[in-house]
């Protein structure tokens, strides 16, 4: 018996030894994302949802970490709100405050605007930039425009104007709605020609400044809320960034902590994008800010010229976005609102975009309807989890490979029964593994296990059989020693 259980034990040892190398095998290899460049962050390790590196001189993406997902733009929504303002309106104007002032709960971004309070513009500006009061983006609109709604349309038909095609406002100021949104790539955008305004420029990157007393108060002392121009505590020092010329900070629950920043070095200016930050209090954007510009610089340093190499033509984009990529999902559970019907999300290869030359971009441009895709893997398998990195999208035209592209989940798909992407659906990167691939352990364990079960009963009649014996034995031998 004893035999058999230190069997038993060793069998066990080598069972439990072997799920986890099973497991190892039938996951299939994770697909890294490409960096956008040669020596260019990597994208994955930048804690944010989305970001974009841009040349200001040209418009032209350096880098970028899903600059097209929709975000909120939180109070970085102030650099339109002020641009506007200051297109509509002399420094030396003059802004009554109304009942627009009075709108804001205590906990809100205010300066303190009371009705009948009058500022000038200039102030104003400040009060935004710096301060980021949202009682003072109120006033601003009202003052342009009339009332908040009839500001709310200009700035809708100026982000139009610039081009911000994935951006929509519903307010002056930027607190939550999810209605009010952008992306990385349309804000990078709207600072680029936000900071064509020197006013502007000067406000944002100005570290400390005094509103002088109105009518109905005294002055007032705002800090920049931007760390990399100004350190609120000593702990902050270690973000500025002697390179840092302005611009917005921006913070709600929901849109997490976001900086639009610029800065300048021997004569070239960068645009950094950074759309929730989840970090606390929003340490993160600094360093992000200051690893992109130092990226940005060194193509500077190194003479490279990155409106010619370092940016994908915005058409190649609208054209694989206008070719929606759908797959039916395996295995679907049947109550799932789409029948299985999944579609991906496809995030490019910025460098290899970049690296199109101009023949090949005219090719694409004159024969979209032309480009491959290979997908890999070609099928997949719920369930499925919103974001998950599923695999991996080629495109390419007349046998060239042009470029390619990681693609993710748009939504989350339940298998039968409504079980839901767990443990493999946290690992990104991880493909679901096609359905009746490979070896299973269950089928070594499972009789393997009923075979123990009957040995084990076999073995434990014949050792009661044997002591039934014994006892038969020693009653016999006591009877006769009487």
């Amino acid at each position: 018996m004893k035999k058999l259980c230190t069997y038993f034990a060793v069998f066990l040892c080598l069972i439990f030894l072997m799920v986890p190398l099973q497991a190892a095998s039938a996951a299939p290899t994770p697909t890294p994302a490409t960096p956008a460049a040669s020596g260019a962050p990597d994208a994955d390790s930048l804690n944010c949802t989305s970001a974009v590196l841009m040349d200001a001189s040209n418009g032209k993406i350096l880098f970028s970490k899903k600059p097209d997902e929709q975000i909120f733009p939180a109070s970085t929504t102030k650099l339109m709100t002020v641009l506007l303002l200051l297109e509509n309106s002399a420094l030396d104007d003059e802004i009554k405050c109304g009942r627009e002032v009075d709108q804001f709960h205590s906990s809100s971004s205010l300066v303190g605007l009371d009705q009948n309070e009058k500022v000038t513009v200039k102030d104003m500006v400040y009060a935004c930039l710096l301060a980021s009061g949202n009682d003072a983006a109120a006033a601003a609109a009202v003052h342009v425009a009339g009332s908040e709604s009839a500001f709310v349309e200009k700035m809708n038909e100026k982000a139009a104007a610039l081009g911000l095609e994935n951006t929509h406002f519903e307010n002056a100021h930027g607190l939550q709605k999810e209605t009010h949104y952008s992306t990385a790539r349309d804000m990078a955008s709207l600072a680029r020609t936000v900071i064509k305004n020197e006013t502007i420029i000067q406000v944002a990157g100005t570290k400390e400044y005094t509103m002088p007393a109105t009518n109905l108060s005294g002055e007032r002392e705002f800090i920049n809320t931007n760390r990399l121009i100004e350190s609120k505590t000593e702990n902050d020092e270690k973000f500025l960034y002697e390179y840092a010329t302005g611009l917005k900070t921006g913070s709600t629950p929901k849109a997490g902590n976001c900086l639009v920043a610029s800065a300048e070095k021997d004569g070239a200016t960068l645009i950094a994008a950074i759309f929730n930050d989840p970090t606390k209090e929003g340490a993160a954007r600094w360093e992000i800010a200051k690893t992109l510009f130092e990226y940005g610089f060194s193509l500077q340093d190194l003479g490279i010229d990155t409106g010619a190499i370092l940016s994908g033509d915005p058409e190649i984009y609208s054209i694989i976005e206008s070719q929606p990529l759908k797959v039916q999902v395996k295995d679907a559970d049947a109550d799932d609102p789409h029948n299985g019907m999944l579609e991906l999300e496809v995030t490019l290869d910025d460098a290899q975009v970049s690296a199109l030359s101009a023949e090949t971009i005219a090719a694409v441009k004159a024969n979209p309807n032309s480009i491959e895709l290979n997908l890999s893997p070609n099928e997949f398998t719920a369930p499925v989890a919103k974001g998950q990195v599923v695999g991996t999208a080629t495109y390419s035209l007349d046998g060239q490979e042009l470029f390619t592209g990681q693609v993710s989940a748009s939504r989350s798909v339940a298998a039968t029964g409504g079980v839901t992407a767990g443990a493999q659906a946290s690992q990104p990167g991880y493909l679901v593994e096609p359905e009746g691939g490979g070896f299973n352990i269950l089928w070594v364990v499972i009789p393997a296990a009923l075979l123990l079960i009957i040995l084990l009963r076999i073995m434990l009649k014949r050792r009661s059989v044997r002591r039934r014996r014994k006892r038969v034995s020693r009653r016999r031998t006591t009877y006769y020693n009487f």
